[in-house]
């Protein structure tokens, strides 16, 4: 009776453990555990799809990863399925998908060995996507191109704002503003850079492009002259702090034909009141003329007025 009892207990704790590890009979493998199979499965999976990448065979490869990080999110190789999954989509061309795949590696994976290499990667998507004209279908999503790189660049500098890449990144955004015409976006991005990269080479080119959209916005001699003033000063804060730049000479020039549209505004309200017989007005504008802007041919002009006159 005690051997019936003993046997019974045993082959309970058998038929248990058999159940429990999942074994399954097939006739072609014979009795298999998934759990184990799977692991295997990864592992092969996983090598075959490093295979086709180092082989080039990026179509190949990234469906094999994308079927990896789908069916087995915790694997052991879920750190390399990821990077190689964004770096077939990049190779592809396929590069929004790769931007939210380098995006997902940058929040799972933030202490990784492999992020300047990634941010060299958001880099370049978000920059091909910046100076692109076209848009990008993705799922039933249209995407503008240069939205979308914009959206890149932003998180790159968010992530990461002072990798070797981010103030470039926040100088093409300002730049890309500017080349739109919409100069106060840019030149709070310009300011933007100014502010959070104070060793950054592209300084002097912010400084001299926000120079650049007060210019820009002046709408001519009959409008109030407050931008050309503040370009005026842009440009000689560049002179002053940059004087070796190669981008002096220019900034000489467009400050040269910044003084001479602030003389002509005086010099032609100097003869609007000569016009209306305001005579004692016009020779103070005159004057004004030649203490301001001397350099320029308007000078000229008003000091002979003023010599006529006795001044």
């Amino acid at each position: 009776m005690r051997l019936h009892v003993g046997m019974m207990v045993w082959l309970g704790i058998a038929l248990f453990s058999w159940s429990s590890a999942q074994w399954v009979w097939s006739s072609e493998s014979g009795w298999t555990n998934p759990e184990y199979a799977s692991k295997s499965n990864t592992k092969a999976l996983f090598e075959s799809g490093r295979e086709k990448y180092q082989a080039k065979k990026y179509e190949e490869a990234v469906v094999i990863f994308t079927r990896l990080r789908e069916e087995y999110p915790a694997s052991k190789y879920s750190e390399d399925i990821l990077f190689y999954q964004a770096e077939c989509f990049f190779a592809l061309n396929r590069l929004s998908e790769a931007h939210e795949s380098f995006y997902t590696y940058f929040l799972d994976y933030p202490n990784s060995k492999r992020l300047e290499n990634i941010v060299s990667r958001e880099y370049d998507i978000g920059v091909t996507f910046l100076e692109s004209e076209n848009t990008e279908l993705l799922g039933m999503k249209i995407i503008n191109a240069r939205e979308e790189g914009i959206r890149v660049l932003k998180t790159l500098i968010k992530i990461y704002p002072h990798s070797e890449f981010s103030d470039l990144a926040q100088y093409k955004i300002a730049q890309y503003y500017f080349l739109l015409e919409d100069y106060d976006t840019a030149e709070t991005e310009y300011q933007e850079l100014l502010d959070k990269y104070l060793l950054s080479k592209w300084r002097s080119s912010a400084v001299f492009q926000m120079a650049m959209t007060y210019l820009n916005r002046h709408q001519g001699t009959a409008y109030d002259a407050s931008w050309l003033q503040k370009s005026a000063q842009g440009f000689r804060k560049f002179l002053k702090d940059y004087p070796e730049d190669q981008q002096v000479p220019q900034a000489k020039k467009l400050l040269q034909e910044t003084l001479d549209q602030l003389a002509q505004k005086l010099y032609e309200t100097a003869e609007y009141y000569e016009r209306a017989g305001a005579h004692k007005s016009a020779l103070h504008y005159y004057k004004l003329v030649t203490v301001r802007y001397p350099e320029s041919h308007f000078s000229t002009e008003a000091s002979a007025i003023l010599k006529e006159n006795g001044q």
